[in-house]
């Protein structure tokens, strides 16, 4: 019996699914997939995940400035808060979209930049990425829309920030990809935040997430498939596609020693409340 999933983090505006976008949609939705939630992470793919979304029912849009893109801050060093509203002002002009249910991914990604690294006037890629960061919340905030994190080798960072916000009663938020102990995951839940996991929970060497899982209460969690990425186990090495979070629901079940369709039942129910699809 199929298994009523939401896919909620995909990037079917990739390369990767130009040859057949359409069959991989179909065939998420054949398998039992009750919706997707497709990412546009950098202003190149705002527009054609806005468009994904139009065409195809039960597939929604997040948008947002991923970590990586604080480099186009670095390129106007000068004045990079005129950038910072550019970029606010085009993210703005998409709010009206009815398919439009997030802003994301946002985040700190400390993994491929050197912490010490100096760009120009005593800040860091990572001072730029705080910035980027602050402006896209603020945002949500004042739009009334939940965001999707993305985080690398920077959870305390990103919890320093995201306290100074919890006091804002409309802040939702999802930490993309999680991966971590229980303890870093308690804090996010403690400011209501859920977490998302994917097929790298199928991996020998996520440990850490596995411990987590078994703590973390099926109210806070979400799954994904972050495909094109991040096959799980036995499809790794091939190209993700969201029909691939059965796999995802089956390692929780397992992990948690429950029915798979009660992974399934919790995790579309916060899906569905965390991204108010049922108001669309």
């Amino acid at each position: 019996m199929p298994l009523n999933l939401i896919d909620t983090h995909a990037h079917l505006d990739f390369e990767e699914f130009s040859d057949d976008r359409g069959e991989v949609i179909a065939r998420s939705f054949k398998v039992g997939l009750a919706g997707i939630i497709n990412i546009g992470c950098d202003e190149d793919h705002f527009k054609s995940t806005l468009e994904i979304a139009s065409a195809y029912d039960k597939v929604y849009a997040v948008i947002g400035m991923h970590p990586h893109e604080a480099v186009t801050l670095v390129q106007h060093k000068d004045n990079p808060e005129a950038e910072i509203k550019r970029v606010i002002k085009r993210i703005k002009s998409f709010l009206s979209y009815k398919q439009l249910v997030g802003i994301g991914e946002i985040g700190l990604d400390l993994y491929r930049i050197a912490r010490g690294e100096r760009i120009a006037s005593q800040m860091s890629i990572l001072d730029y990425q705080k910035i980027l960061l602050k402006a896209q919340l603020e945002l949500a905030i004042e739009a009334d829309l939940p965001i999707v994190i993305h985080c690398r080798d920077a959870y305390p960072e990103l919890l320093a920030i995201l306290k100074d916000y919890s006091n804002k009663v409309n802040l939702r938020g999802v930490v993309h990809s999680f991966e971590g102990y229980y303890d870093v995951a308690e804090q996010f839940i403690d400011i209501g935040f859920k977490l998302s996991f994917n097929g790298m929970i199928t991996y020998e060497r996520s440990r850490d997430s596995i411990m987590a899982i078994k703590e973390i209460p099926l109210e806070h969690m979400m799954i994904e498939s972050d495909c094109p990425y991040l096959s799980p186990v036995p499809l790794r090495g091939q190209r993700n596609e969201p029909a691939c979070v059965e796999y995802v629901a089956k390692r929780i079940a397992e992990i948690k020693g429950v029915p798979v369709d009660s992974v399934a039942a919790q995790t579309t129910q916060n899906a569905i409340s965390f991204f108010k699809l049922d108001k669309n």
